[in-house]
């Protein structure tokens, strides 16, 4: 995950490196998937879904 603010691809690393389920950027993911939308955004939604849930 790329930021101008230095400490943002910092805590990414740490929750991919913590591991666990993910299974919100998952459903995230896939109800994008479902109301077939087409663009890109959708992975920034879900790390910005798991991100605010380990806030």
């Amino acid at each position: 995950m790329q930021s101008q603010v230095p400490l943002i691809p910092e805590l990414a690393r740490h929750l991919v490196a913590a591991g666990g389920k993910r299974i919100r950027p998952v459903l995230t993911l896939l109800a994008a998937r479902l109301c077939d939308y087409r663009g890109t955004r959708q992975i920034d939604l879900a790390a910005c879904v798991e991100f605010i849930h380990t806030a």
